[in-house]
């Protein structure tokens, strides 16, 4: 499962070009949303995260944030985004939660935001496989 994506602070590329540093599937990343950060359709402030997947493998992805209401929206990876599912509130009522089941083999983006337009603040997100899910040890790659 490979990971690339906007980093804290970078909101200039949706769509980024890798760069250097990684990590590991099963680990938390810990970013902050800010002012600089790229801006959904809705107005929320986001981080993007690029990952590929096989068909049928199963994630789980999980954000948490006492700053601001955790939204999490998987789409695909293309020219632009589509969401293909979402969560606001599955952990609790201001953390998300997602189990998600990848439809075919593919780029897919996942879209670590706040629910509503403007809000700031750190947050942390973790993707882990599910039981049943494949383990090749494939690394994930971040953008800072």
């Amino acid at each position: 499962l490979a990971w690339q994506g906007t980093g804290p602070g970078d909101g200039e590329h949706i769509e980024p070009e890798p760069k250097a540093g990684t990590m590991m599937v099963g680990a938390t990343a810990r970013g902050t949303l800010s002012e600089t950060d790229a801006v959904s359709d809705e107005g929320a402030y986001f981080d993007a995260y690029r990952f590929q997947v096989k068909k049928d493998e199963k994630l789980r992805v999980t954000m948490v944030s006492n700053a601001f209401d955790a939204f999490i929206d998987l789409g695909e990876g293309g020219e632009t985004f589509e969401s293909l599912a979402s969560d606001d509130d599955s952990l609790s009522d201001t953390h998300a939660r997602l189990d998600w089941t990848a439809p075919e083999d593919g780029v897919y983006v996942v879209r670590a935001r706040a629910y509503g337009p403007g809000q700031t603040g750190a947050y942390a997100l973790t993707v882990e496989r599910q039981p049943g899910a494949a383990r090749d040890g494939q690394a994930a790659v971040r953008e800072p």
